[in-house]
């Protein structure tokens, strides 16, 4: 409580005058001697105790009068925050720029625009020495506390929305934080969002440290009906000239209402193909394009529809890389007249040379000419390696394998356990040497697990004789093959790769398997399994932080902007990623990122008004979108004058005393008799 004419209080004490005129007037008992009581009417009781009753009613009412009439001209108001009259005030916008801001609203534009109006209409409340910063909800840069209002006011015009979705808590904070350092008396933050269900806090914010500070919320709600296209993730397998490449996509309805919908299929820049499809309110659809690729490099696209809300979900992006085959660097040593390791191998996979027929292109190199130029033409390295592997092409490897690489290796008849142990140790132990002793194995048949298993029932395995095998460490990695309980073929993470190591080499004088008709198709599979982790791009959401490796990185991104990244100590960070789309790096360990949008802000569920006031621990304010901001925040500010409904409620007393008295008042008539018996004195 507060009040603007203060001096009238001093006439408080006035409120004493209706009891002292009533004790004053009170009616006195007065004894009358009689002989008799035979001439008088018996009256009850009940008519002095009503009348009593009258007179406290009447007092109480003619009190109250004169209280409310003070309190009325000492101009009585509420306040509900605490505002310092002449003193500066520090405000900051914090405005909601995730992708839901973009729905909808019924009067036309969207929601987002509607709050870049209302953030103008608070700087315009501010005056010449009051502050002002802005904070964007997804945590991009915004600009600090500054008396330089036009240039905030112009941050706010430029303001683009962003397919992130940020943290409610996190830019509350940041809000506080600066506030905390500014010098105004007055602490105010305004926040503009729609308060979407996804970014209501676990707990409530806490505004206790800073002091005298005032939260206003504005909230905005648009349409409720949207469509978007959830993130493609294709397959691992390699993509290779003219071999189909399968693209799955998911429309989703997240409105009350049935939509039919036209599904696009982009390809650089290109519609190639088209669906129509109709999805059910609150549900989803599914179905995926085959695209067959005419050339080799890195292939962007995208699957699009067209939907009157949120226009950044209406896209999903993808990208991969196009081999005209799959390359495979066959590694060996120079060991006299050793027979070659990977003849087989070569004749079947790549039997005609220059002539890829089955998409695999092989080339043999002596472990002496390996170098890591070399290493980054090719997607598998296949190694045979009868002694101890040197360190200086164990740490070749390893960089080979740390930047996506896939190598396969092989014992041979002099391999020990130390062979491949330089691999391990390089890495810091970090990868596993599998490879113990060469051991007799005098077995039949193979059976593979997943991924590919399904060559089990395709292939004669059981045909396969074994003479002798490597033995692995088991388990050691993921099992690709095994002869009962024997592990034969071998998988661990490498880095960005991975190491696959076979118990057998492909000469006669482990098996026969290299003589069967299912080796080739086996081992064009395992190739083809294997090449599938070669893809250098990632996938990340919108609003994250993508970290890079060089000291020289540019990118260009679908949605034009270009440029090269700072390095420090090698070290690059790509943060230009509000937007959808894919970005292409050089010199970097990826080749190409492909930012999504956050999917939770495809969902426009807002929390109810009731439920915005327990985001945070202190009292907020929730200002009307339809009604002049300045004039509510000026209202908050001074508080709620009190006087009117005072004086209302006085007139209402009077009329009430005048109906129990039954004339003006009794009041007024007992003044009146005191001045008349005054008069006669």
């Amino acid at each position: 409580m507060d009040f603007g004419n203060p001096m009238f209080l001093w006439a408080l004490p006035a409120v004493l005058l209706p009891v002292i005129l009533h004790l004053f007037f009170k009616r006195r008992k007065i004894r009358v001697h009689f002989s008799t009581l035979l001439f008088f009417v018996k009256k009850e009781r009940y008519f002095a105790y009503r009348r009593k009753f009258y007179e406290i009613l009447l007092l109480a009412l003619r009190t109250l009068i004169i209280l409310l009439l003070v309190l009325a001209l000492s101009h009585i108001f509420f306040k509900r925050f605490n505002f310092i009259t002449g003193g500066s005030t520090e405000a900051v916008i914090i405005l909601d720029d995730s992708m839901s801001m973009q729905s909808n609203l019924a009067a036309g534009g969207t929601t987002f625009d509607f709050a870049k109006r209302k953030a103008e209409e608070i700087l315009n409340s501010l005056s010449g020495d009051d502050g002002a910063s802005l904070v964007f909800l997804s945590g991009r840069q915004g600009i600090n506390q500054t008396r330089d209002k036009a240039e905030v006011l112009k941050q706010v015009r430029q303001a683009q929305i962003t397919a992130a979705t940020g943290s409610m808590s996190a830019a509350v904070q940041s809000a506080i934080d600066q506030l905390r350092k500014a010098s105004g008396l007055n602490r105010e933050i305004y926040i503009l969002s729609d308060f979407q269900k996804n970014n209501k806090p676990s707990r409530a914010i806490s505004t206790a440290p800073l002091e005298n500070c005032r939260i206003f919320c504005i909230p905005f709600t648009g349409s409720s009906e949207n469509l978007s296209v959830e993130g493609i993730e294709l397959d691992s397998t390699p993509k290779i000239v003219n071999r189909t490449v399968k693209i799955p996509y998911k429309i989703v309805n997240h409105g009350k209402n049935t939509k039919d919908v036209k599904v696009e299929l982009e390809i650089d820049g290109k519609t190639v193909q088209t669906r129509q499809l109709t999805v059910k309110e609150q549900n989803s659809a599914s179905d995926q394009f085959v695209f067959v690729p005419v050339r080799s490099g890195r292939i962007i696209g995208c699957v699009k529809i067209t939907d009157e809300n949120i226009p950044l979900d209406d896209k999903a992006f993808f990208t991969f890389s196009v081999s005209g085959c799959i390359n495979v660097l066959l590694v060996r040593e120079t060991r006299g007249n050793e027979p070659d390791p990977f003849f087989f191998l070569r004749f079947a996979i790549d039997p005609v040379k220059d002539n890829p027929a089955l998409g695999i292109r092989t080339e043999t190199v002596n472990i002496s000419g390996l170098t890591g130029d070399r290493l980054k033409n090719f997607h598998i390295v296949w190694m045979s390696q009868g002694e101890k592997l040197p360190d200086d092409k164990a740490m070749l490897i390893r960089r080979y394998l740390d930047n996506g690489g896939v190598l396969i290796t092989l014992p041979s008849g002099n391999s020990t356990q130390e062979t491949y142990a330089s691999l391990s140790k390089v890495s810091n132990y970090k990868l596993y040497n599998v490879y113990r002793i060469t051991a007799p194995f005098n077995k039949t048949g193979l059976r593979f697990n997943k991924p590919l298993s399904e060559l089990n029932a395709l292939l004669q395995l059981d045909l396969i004789q074994w003479r002798k095998i490597q033995q692995l460490r088991y388990p050691a990695g993921n099992v690709i093959a095994v002869n009962g309980e024997e592990p034969m073929i071998m998988e661990q993470p490498a880095g960005k790769g991975k190491w696959i190591a076979l118990s057998f080499d492909l000469r006669r004088d482990f098996s026969n398997w290299p003589l069967l008709k299912s080796f080739p198709v086996a081992i064009s599979a395992l190739i083809n399994y294997a090449a599938g982790n070669s893809e250098k791009s990632l996938s990340y959401v919108c609003g994250e932080n993508i970290e890079l490796y060089g000291n020289k990185i540019s990118f260009s991104t679908t949605y034009g902007r270009s440029g090269e990244l700072k390095s420090k100590d090698g070290k690059c960070v790509f943060s230009d990623n509000w937007l959808p789309g894919v970005i292409l790096f050089s010199e970097a360990e990826y080749e190409a990122a492909v930012a999504r949008p956050d999917s939770s802000e495809s969902i426009t569920g807002s929390v109810d008004s009731g439920d915005i006031k327990s985001f945070f621990d202190s009292p907020a304010a929730l200002l009307d979108i339809g009604a002049d901001i300045t004039s509510q925040v000026t209202k908050l500010r001074n508080g709620t004058d009190l006087s009117g409904a005072l004086l209302f409620l006085m007139l209402l007393l009077i009329a009430a005393e005048f109906v129990i008295g039954g004339s003006p008042g009794m009041l007024l008539e007992g003044i009146k008799n005191f001045i008349s018996r005054r008069n006669k004195s």
